[in-house]
């Protein structure tokens, strides 16, 4: 085929173009939420130490808890050297993470779905280029590869790869490249630009995703035998040799590839071939009709079980007709002829390869059939058209393919789950901003699992992370005096123990409800019906100084102070009495002593009458802070200490003056 009539094919198509481009951009601006992966896609790319590690602090606002995994800093920009640690320590290879780093490191310090998007896009843009080739290449037909073109841009199968944030759309890419080149090959014949062209998508390919290199083991061993049975030993040679130098180059350039694959330390390998060795024929028939279903439906509208049931009866009508049943043996052998090898090349490999990874794969999800799926619908859309060229006349086959197309087209948005826009999560995301003011504990068994709850986290007012371990009876845990709280829980902890666990630790909460779930945790209300809280500070008479500790977290000693202090007071509705807080300590009578001259200070919560107090306000507009028994009163001693004396109700060393924080 000559290459300007190629570009003159592809020059024609920009408005299929334009409308992929903007399918696109709709399909991820409706992305909802995130997968545990795509987070880890940005941080993996971006932190220094790969995984998030969460302190048990306060992250203030909650979403720089994220922020600070899946962003770039400004210290950090183009430092490739973490993105090859973290990968040697994960179990991808490093290319695509190069490009999400890259990409951040233009926008330190910010976050955005359309770093890694625009990756996509790219990528599933020039897949439709390749694959407009790679179908001219089998059929020379116009008609084809628009029928490709079309099937590919309006699939929701393809852009629901889009709107999955991690590299397999650029594995779909390098796949549909690779298949191209050996059939362009094919086609007409080959020089050292072909094994130059290999060698570098190899390796790039190998580079991108592991899956890759299952693809490429099946088009090279096809092509292998199509050069042995062509007795073309010297070719054979020279390919084994670019084959040898491709793994080479990858391993040299990222030797953790080999640990990923075949050792103990690459749990995904081990994972892959233990499933290999594991289905029993009944799994594995179970997995295979799961895979097969995401072909099937949403990439291929339902449409292809039906192709496939008609071309067997075909086949078998012919069997059955045909005088001489050797000719359909001899057609089906010259399919390693060099006039033939294009269509073995462009269905072979990508039918091998979805037997293989149906049972090799770690999950059962479409996302790793993602790389095959544009060479599936290029050998598709070009075995149509062969079909319905021989079959039918010229005039009704534009009319036949554009039912076809549209057939595919409309089943495939009908049954399309469009799982990795998470569509699901909008009501619990919808709930959460209700609670934009309100605090957040996390309690979780393993620190992964908090990546799904990227979104609806980083909506509350702050968070903490905890694990489960360390929970019950812990006195430093946060938000003691909040009237509301939101507990988020991982699903496989022990979540109703857990909920009265907390209710049992914090004194105000005494009622819940669940907000939802998504991912791998589910969140709940908690809050106070019997208390109020209000939160300001409080000067001495002179309005001078105010009450504070200047040791939050010792024993310190409450007293007159020229730092900016909040106290936060809880009172009972009913009985007025209640707590003051500063920090995650109380106003607390040393000794539990309540008498005259008795130290006050901060002291861990623990409810008894010593951390009471009832707050009168009295005619001149000040407020007096009364002991459990209301006989004594916080005072303010000379030196500025602060303790507890007789109520004396003139005095002016028992006067506040509130300045509420609004």
């Amino acid at each position: 085929m000559n290459d300007r009539k190629i570009s003159m094919i592809q020059s024609r198509s920009w408005v299929l173009y334009f409308l992929f481009l903007l399918m696109m951009i709709l399909v991820i601006s409706n992305k909802k939420n995130l997968h545990v992966d795509e987070i880890l896609t940005y941080g993996l790319a971006n932190y220094e130490d790969g995984w998030m590690n969460p302190s048990g602090g306060v992250y203030n606002p909650a979403e720089s808890a994220f922020t600070e995994y899946v962003t770039v800093h400004e210290d950090s920009r183009f430092d490739y050297n973490h993105v090859w640690k973290n990968q040697s320590k994960d179990v991808h290879p490093p290319l695509y993470y190069v490009l999400v780093h890259t990409i951040c490191s233009l926008f330190p310090d910010r976050f955005s779905i359309w770093y890694t998007g625009i990756i996509n896009i790219i990528f599933a843009l020039l897949t439709l280029y390749v694959i407009r080739g790679l179908v001219y290449e089998l059929v020379q037909s116009n008609e084809a590869v628009t029928l490709a073109s079309v099937i590919f841009v309006f699939s929701a199968g393809i852009l629901s790869s889009v709107t999955f944030l991690r590299m397999y759309v650029m594995t779909m890419f390098e796949v549909a490249l690779v298949t191209l080149i050996f059939v362009r090959a094919a086609a007409k014949g080959h020089t050292w630009k072909f094994y130059i062209q290999v060698i570098m998508i190899s390796v790039a390919g190998a580079l991108t995703h592991y899956y890759f290199i299952v693809y490429l083991f099946f088009i090279c061993l096809f092509w292998g035998v199509h050069l042995l049975i062509g007795r073309r030993f010297r070719d054979a040679g020279l390919f084994m040799i670019s084959m040898i130098l491709s793994g080479g180059l990858s391993i040299a350039v990222f030797p953790g590839m080999i640990k990923h694959m075949f050792l103990k330390e690459g749990y995904r390998g081990q994972e892959s071939i233990e499933n290999l060795t594991r289905f029993s024929i009944t799994e594995y028939g179970s997995r295979l009709r799961e895979f097969y279903s995401f072909l099937n439906e949403s990439l291929l509208g339902n449409v292809f079980t039906y192709i496939v049931v008609a071309f067997l009866f075909l086949l078998i009508w012919c069997l059955v007709n045909r005088k001489n049943r050797k000719e359909i043996l001899a057609m089906a052998l010259s399919a390693c002829r060099p006039d033939k090898i294009s269509w073995g090349l462009a269905v072979l490999p990508g039918l091998c390869y979805f037997f293989l990874v149906s049972k090799m794969a770690v999950y059962t999800t479409s996302r790793y059939l993602f790389p095959v799926y544009a060479v599936i619908i290029a050998a598709f859309a070009a075995f149509i058209f062969s079909i319905s060229n021989r079959i039918i006349r010229s005039s009704r086959r534009y009319l036949f393919l554009c039912v076809i197309a549209s057939l595919i087209t409309v089943n495939g948005w009908k049954v399309c789950s469009w799982q990795f826009l998470y569509l699901d999560s909008a009501a619990l995301l919808e709930k959460a901003d209700k609670y934009r003011e309100v605090n957040n504990l996390y309690i979780y068994d393993d620190s992964w699992k908090i990546f799904s709850s990227f979104y609806e986290i980083s909506k509350y007012k702050s968070v903490c992370f905890r694990s489960q371990d360390n929970v019950e009876g812990n006195g430093d845990i946060p938000y003691k005096s909040d009237l509301d709280l939101v507990l988020s829980i991982t699903n496989s902890c022990n979540g109703e123990l857990i909920l009265n666990q907390i209710l049992t630790t914090y004194p105000f909460l005494d009622s819940y409800e669940e907000i939802g779930g998504y991912g791998y945790s589910t969140s709940w209300h908690l809050y106070g019906r019997n208390f109020n809280s209000l939160q300001y500070r409080i000067y001495d008479d002179n309005h001078g100084k105010l009450i504070g500790c200047e040791d939050i977290s010792g024993d310190g000693n409450i007293h007159m102070t020229m730092q900016d202090e909040l106290v936060r007071g809880v009172f009972h509705k009913d009985t007025g009495y209640g707590t003051l807080w500063i920090d995650n300590r109380v106003f607390d009578i040393e000794r539990g002593e309540i008498a005259a001259g008795s130290n006050i200070r901060l002291w861990d919560y623990n409810g008894t009458d010593a951390q009471l107090w009832k707050m009168e306000e009295n005619e001149d507009g000040s407020c007096t802070f009364l002991s459990y028994h209301e006989d004594f009163a916080i005072t303010k001693g000379p030196e500025g200490n602060i303790y507890l004396d007789k109520l004396s109700p003139d005095r002016e060393g028992q006067k506040w003056w509130l300045e509420i924080e609004k």
